[in-house]
């Protein structure tokens, strides 16, 4: 009896990408062979019996089973603290075994931890699992790194590199953001690193002062982000887009120029009998139901090279939410095709995107 692992996901992975198992067993040839797979999330248990493929061996993907398990609740009440974000990383618990002769021969076990993230394929050729906190702080600020005065700003993170945030404004050390109780190194946790966790640690935020978030694992300095703080000049009101990123982060990127909305209307009629006596105004045709979408078109302004490949994640996001008057709408954006643009092409360039907010307003019957 022996199951041999050829292939096997790293941990943490990326949920949304495919998670290959690949076993062998020397085992193949008993009376009634199949390899029994067991996946447990939490306290919810799921089981496969699976034959050998052709060449004996056992290839098997849990991703479709562990996606279900993804949250990402995003806390939009500015909070200042630090809070656990349930579920956007968990891990597997995964039984292999070998069946066969009427019973289970042999189990091992597998424990794997998944997060809520979808890597590019080609990226996943090179993914490195102990590089993953890295990439989201280097990429952290790639869409937009405008922060306004009041502007929340997520910071998705684990322990895993560093246990000590010391929050700096104008280079002065104001203190540290409070972890839950209790904390867990392994969860991933968010934190609004935006100019409200300057006033709630007792600085007062202007315009042009600089934040520093100095991340430490214990007493050595292992990434710092760090903004200034921005006036963005507009003769409109300037609409904020927050989207997730495909490593997870919540990120945000402003559009200063003219908006326009419009309004898209599906009706619901039924017609019913006047009689034999009626008056011009009864009416023949009766509307049931209207339902209205709303959509708003975004521009923004001049915008980088890198930005314009960086808002390709927004194009394909499937969370979008649009700040306006300090309130956030789930929206869907609706373009069908994106174009990458280059200064090679274009010398100067900006980024105009239509959004459909995901609330369909509904008015009463007019029976």
């Amino acid at each position: 009896m022996a199951l041999t692992f050829i292939t096997e996901p790293s941990s943490p992975t990326p949920a949304y990408n495919d998670s290959w198992f690949v076993v062998s067993s020397n085992q193949t040839g008993q009376t009634g062979f199949k390899y029994v797979v067991t996946a447990t999330v939490g306290s919810t248990t799921k089981t496969w019996n699976i034959a050998p493929a052709p060449d004996g061996k056992l290839y098997f993907n849990v991703r479709d089973y562990v996606i279900n398990f993804v949250q990402r609740e995003v806390n939009f009440n500015n909070n200042t603290t630090i809070q656990l974000i349930t579920n956007k990383i968990f891990l597997a618990t995964i039984d292999f075994k070998e069946y066969y002769s009427g019973s289970v021969q042999s189990t091992v076990t597998k424990y794997k931890n998944y997060w809520d993230a979808c890597y590019y394929n080609e990226a996943m050729d090179s993914y490195d699992y102990t590089k993953w906190i890295d990439e989201q702080i280097v990429n952290f600020w790639n869409a937009d790194n405008r922060v306004t005065l009041g502007q929340p700003v997520w910071f998705h993170f684990t322990n895993y590199g560093f246990n000590i945030i010391d929050v700096y404004y104008n280079s002065v050390l104001l203190g540290n953001p409070t972890y839950p109780s209790p904390f867990d190194n392994n969860l991933i946790h968010a934190l609004n690193i935006g100019t409200n966790l300057i006033t709630a640690l007792g600085g007062t935020p202007a315009v042009g002062g600089v934040v520093e978030l100095k991340l430490y694992d214990r007493f050595t300095l292992y990434k710092t982000i760090s903004y200034t703080i921005q006036d963005i000049c507009s003769k409109y009101p300037i609409k904020t887009i927050y989207f997730l990123k495909r490593n997870g982060q919540i990120a945000f990127k402003h559009f200063e120029l003219v908006s326009s909305k419009s309004l898209d209307k599906v009706t619901n009629t039924v017609r019913q009998s006047r009689g034999v006596t009626y008056d011009t105004w009864d009416r023949e045709k009766f509307i049931t139901s209207t339902q209205t979408t709303k959509q708003v078109v975004l521009n923004s302004n001049w915008i980088t090279e890198s930005q314009s490949d960086a808002l390709q994640e927004l194009f394909d996001s499937p969370v979008v939410w649009l700040r306006e008057n300090s309130k956030y709408y789930p929206v869907s954006i609706t373009d069908k095709n994106y174009n990458v643009k280059t200064h090679k092409v274009d010398k100067a360039f900006n980024y105009t995107i239509t959004c459909e907010y995901d609330i369909k307003e509904t008015r009463q019957r007019g029976i």
